[in-house]
């Protein structure tokens, strides 16, 4: 017969471990934790945007839904590449920049590749806003509108995913990824669903348009940029 002492000893010896494993200080419990906090904000986001697909495709019908799929994933096709890889090398050059003391090349690298990533994709958004005025004739009008509207969201996402790449060298996991993957994705699902309850038509470029109104995670930084201008690029060149 089994004593009341013994499923506490039972818990005992399954909460103990995991204490160890994330409570603790080191570097391997600190590890645990970052991975285990990736890993519940990957799977809830999974989640959500399963269930926005759904709604989405049950709300907006096969034509409009297949229009928004498309101008989307040319967004994140352009957004993915227009970063000039500056928020994976984030990930390299800020932790190295913070280990040697360099605060002058860090705040140069902060400030320069957010400018950098928002300036080129401003420019890349007009020119390819020019290209669809262009192809417009030989386009399916229903198109134009998202695409037009595709255009204005993508230097906001390519920010987003620079921004990301800095919050996740300094290990803010949380800051990095619960805008992008949650919030943007919850509130996605609020505003067409705010749509759909207050009667508006939900197409193609309503969903545009609540994708372009998701917020994108900001961060800053402590500390103002470099005084010398040419620091940044003396130091992304070097690097």
């Amino acid at each position: 017969m089994e004593t009341p002492s013994e499923p506490a000893s039972w818990r005992a010896k399954v909460i103990a471990p995991l204490r160890a494993a994330l409570g603790g200080s080191s570097e391997n419990s600190i590890t645990n934790r970052l991975a285990g906090t990736i890993f519940i904000i990957r799977v809830l986001s999974a989640a959500l945007a399963y269930l926005a697909q759904i709604l989405l495709a049950r709300w907006m019908g096969s034509s409009d839904y297949g229009i928004y799929v498309y101008v989307w994933i040319w967004v994140l096709l352009l957004g993915s590449l227009l970063d000039f890889g500056i928020a994976v090398s984030a990930q390299k050059i800020i932790p190295e920049y913070r280990g040697r003391n360099e605060t002058a090349r860090l705040r140069g690298f902060l400030s320069g590749g957010r400018w950098l990533t928002l300036t080129t994709s401003s420019i890349a958004a007009l020119l390819l806003a020019g290209l669809v005025k262009l192809l417009s004739p030989w386009l399916d009008p229903a198109s134009v509108t998202p695409l037009y509207i595709g255009c204005l969201t993508l230097p906001a996402f390519v920010v987003a995913n620079t921004q990301d790449g800095i919050a996740r060298s300094y290990d803010w996991m949380r800051l990095g990824l619960m805008p992008q993957f949650i919030i943007r994705q919850a509130l996605i699902i609020g505003f067409t669903a705010g749509a759909v309850v207050l009667g508006v038509g939900l197409d193609a470029t309503a969903a545009m348009l609540a994708r372009s109104l998701a917020p994108r995670s900001t961060i800053r930084a402590a500390g103002s940029p470099p005084r010398c201008r040419s620091c940044w690029s003396r130091a992304s060149i070097c690097s």
